[in-house]
């Protein structure tokens, strides 16, 4: 009898570790869960929004050869954009600590204005929240900063006539369709150049663009930024009278990326 009740406990034992297995298995699938549930939202409707503002910025973005109908209509409240390009360099000689240096990087954006043929709208009034900062997140490598990102769409975002999702998606897709001259991008120590070399090698890296659609500035005689005029649909265009205002000094000096 004792042999015969010790076979039926190790009979009952087998249920129980699968159980136990079971339940180890179901338990690390409930985590998985919870732990993708961090990065990505865990409702149908949730995901399906996700979704859709991802493809929508990857069609933008595969503007160079998509259709302008895939851009999301602006407001009729300005002219054209201005995309406004930084050197990152020039920017950490007086900011060293800010979240774009030290990173190595050349250009980054500062920002995608709505301009009018002279002047620019800004601080438009909006009942639309400030962008969540999980929005922010996925635009962030444009300008390297999510604070820039919140202050750029307040400042002329909400001028544009979109949602913050379609602004940032635009932006994206703007800075795509401009080829960085690889002169610059790979420069490996200072420089002393004039504005219009900065120019010029705009233009050989963008044949569709014209001098007319492209400004240098600068700042404490250091190159500053490259702004790049641009139709609703992202097309080059001229800029107006008041942002064709190039650098007025003959030499400049172009800092190189931190390597």
């Amino acid at each position: 009898m004792g042999k015969k009740h010790a076979s039926l406990g190790k009979t009952a034992a087998k249920p129980s570790l699968i159980g136990i297995v079971v339940a180890c298995v179901a338990a690390l699938i409930t985590y998985l869960s919870q732990e993708r549930g961090n990065v990505e939202p865990s409702s149908p409707a949730q995901t399906a929004q996700v979704s859709s503002e991802r493809g929508q910025a990857e069609r933008i973005a595969g503007g160079k050869t998509g259709s302008s109908a895939l851009l999301p209509k602006p407001g009729d409240d300005f002219d054209y954009y201005v995309l406004a390009l930084s050197w990152s360099p020039s920017y950490c000689k007086s900011r060293p600590d800010a979240d774009q240096c030290g990173q190595g990087k050349a250009f980054i954006v500062h920002g995608l204005w709505p301009q009018h043929e002279r002047g620019y709208p800004q601080d438009c009034p909006t009942n639309t929240p400030r962008p969540p900062r999980s929005l922010m997140e996925r635009y962030a490598d444009l300008t390297e900063s999510v604070g820039l990102l919140g202050y750029q769409w307040r400042k002329h975002g909400a001028c544009a006539g979109m949602p913050p999702q379609a602004y940032f998606a635009t932006m994206r897709a703007a800075t795509e369709r401009v080829a960085i001259p690889k002169v610059l991008e790979q420069l490996r120590q200072d420089r002393q150049i004039s504005p219009k070399v900065a120019e010029a090698a705009f233009l050989e890296a963008n044949p569709q663009m014209r001098a007319n659609g492209v400004t240098v500035t600068c700042k404490d005689r250091r190159l500053a930024e490259i702004r790049i005029c641009l139709t609703k649909d992202l097309k080059p265009r001229k800029c107006g009278a008041d942002v064709s205002r190039d650098c007025p000094i003959a030499s400049i000096e172009l800092p190189a990326p931190a390597r």
